[in-house]
């Protein structure tokens, strides 16, 4: 299923949170525990694709809003396209 999400934000370490928008009935559908990628492309037009698990709609503030619990953040943009998150440990280079 493809949920349009237009705010996404870093709420403190390992989730994000995202407004239900008009969508709300949509994000309702999806159990708790699932997993769930978000595709996040922002105004200055780079992007981050983050996959986790869907910890369904909590109230935040006076909004409800989705949480997802990052695992795994994938940089698709140059100069070095590339996991970010979980950091990929340095290893030494023996060949070229």
């Amino acid at each position: 299923m493809i949920v349009p999400v237009i705010q996404a934000r870093a709420a403190g370490d390992g989730h994000l949170i995202f407004s239900t928008g008009p969508h709300t009935q949509a994000l309702k559908a999806i159990p708790a525990g699932v997993p769930m990628a978000l595709f996040r492309l922002m105004l200055d037009m780079t992007d981050v694709l983050t996959r986790g698990v869907y910890q369904g709609l909590r109230w935040v503030g006076p909004l409800r809003c989705g949480v997802l619990s990052v695992d795994w953040v994938y940089n698709p943009m140059p100069p070095v396209p590339q996991q970010i998150y979980p950091p990929i440990p340095l290893a030494r280079v023996r060949e070229f």
